[in-house]
């Protein structure tokens, strides 16, 4: 029997790309800016102080945004539609303003980029405004009468043992989303909410900061024991299983990372896996 014949190609979530393909002058077009801080000045135990402003000041404006370090520099970096947008105003811990820099891109930028990318996509946008947190997008999996079940995506880069190849591994966090009750005290909640607008889009909203919207208000939760069953990463069982398995749940987002990726000079390809039926022993086969 021909085993080559009989192979199944299965695509996965994860993607990759190669680092010699990369069109600087395309990748260059991209517009980040970066808003340099202190790295002696961002310790852990600070780090909610920084998200909560930060995630304030951009979500809503739909600004792409990862604050990452990058070699010897450190802070924040914001992606731009458009070279002629203006980059926000950002403050320091002194509320004193940050001078961003744009940045010119270069191939130890490569992860920025990829990052910065997948948080721009448009895929998105029929599904939440605004930012998890700091910078992560919402993608809403499951929803009914007494919530919502949503993932914050992310990506992360790896280089191969070949040293040209870029493997991109989208993973996730469980976001989920239950509406306040009775006995919650909107005035006392810290915490961003979120609501539908009228496209049934997850909109966030910070207490005290805006009017309150219209309709319920929803709240992240925590994990816990009598939670939905996580479904599986990958299920072949049945079809409709496998649709429901996380490679198609991301597929929309993994089609329209790989087109942006394009314009700005990334050649993306969905990384996929080799399927051979399982040849059982019987005796049977043993006579043939």
């Amino acid at each position: 029997m021909d085993k080559n014949k009989d192979l199944r190609k299965l695509p996965l979530s994860h993607l990759v790309y190669l680092n010699s393909e990369v069109d600087a002058d395309k990748a260059n077009k991209f517009v980040v800016y970066h808003y340099p801080l202190l790295n002696n000045s961002y310790q852990w135990k600070e780090k909610k102080a920084w998200e909560e402003r930060i995630d304030a000041e951009l979500d809503s404006r739909q600004f792409a945004y990862l604050m990452k370090k990058n070699g010897n520099q450190f802070g924040l970096y914001v992606a731009l539609q458009s070279s002629s947008d203006i980059p926000p105003s950002i403050v320091d811990a002194e509320l004193q303003p940050i001078t961003p820099v744009r940045v010119e891109y270069s191939p130890v930028l490569n992860p920025v980029w990829i990052r910065l990318m997948m948080r721009s996509l448009r895929a998105f946008g029929g599904h939440c405004k605004g930012a998890y947190s700091l910078g992560c997008p919402l993608l809403k999996v499951d929803s009914w009468a007494g919530g919502v079940n949503a993932i914050s995506l992310d990506c992360r880069t790896q280089q191969l043992n070949d040293g040209n190849t870029t493997e991109i591994a989208l993973f996730y966090t469980n976001v989920p989303l239950r509406p306040l009750s009775n006995d919650d005290d909107i005035d006392r909640i810290q915490k961003p909410l979120w609501v539908y607008d009228k496209n049934k889009v997850l909109v966030r909203w910070y207490p005290g900061h805006e009017r309150k919207p219209r309709g319920t208000l929803f709240k992240e939760i925590g994990k816990s024991k009598n939670s939905r069953k996580q479904r599986p990463f990958l299920d072949l069982s049945t079809p409709t299983r496998f649709e429901q398995s996380w490679p198609m749940v991301l597929k929309p987002v993994q089609d329209a990372f790989i087109l942006f990726a394009r314009d700005y000079g990334f050649e993306l390809s969905a990384k996929t896996l080799n399927l051979q039926p399982l040849m059982l022993k019987t005796k049977h086969n043993e006579l043939v």
